[in-house]
């Protein structure tokens, strides 16, 4: 595969599961005991010059990790909740659903442009099939 088309591919990849994530966020914020998530990204090291010479590729980027956030619960008196401790008490969590529509908004730009740029490099590829004729 073409080394730009695999780059983008890891990133679109990678944007995937950061809108993944933040639907999952928004989906759960008023869910008693949930943790906020967050999708970390690292670069993915490109290989040295002699080993792009035989064929192997990288580059790009790759998911690290996915933490979940230490922002303490606050503690709601709800009795009748099915998940209320013996006391009676819900474990609320700290919701950030501002935070959470941003970041879906930037890795669906993230993933457009991404997008933008495979198909740039199948158009590059496709002309340069025609040069000749």
């Amino acid at each position: 595969m073409n080394p730009s088309i695999e780059i983008s591919a890891s990133a679109l990849s990678a944007q995937r599961l950061r809108m993944e994530m933040a639907a999952h966020n928004l989906a759960n914020s008023q869910t008693a005991g949930y943790k906020r998530r967050s999708v970390e990204l690292a670069e993915n090291k490109l290989p040295a010059f002699g080993e792009l010479l035989e064929g192997k590729t990288g580059g790009g980027v790759k998911v690290a990790g996915i933490t979940e956030s230490e922002v303490p619960f606050s503690l709601r008196f709800d009795p009748s909740n099915p998940g209320a401790d013996e006391k009676g008490y819900i474990k609320v969590p700290q919701s950030d659903p501002v935070g959470d529509m941003v970041d879906l908004m930037t890795a669906m730009r993230a993933y457009e442009a991404n997008l933008a740029a495979v198909e740039a490099a199948r158009n590059i590829s496709q002309q340069s099939l025609g040069i000749g004729r």
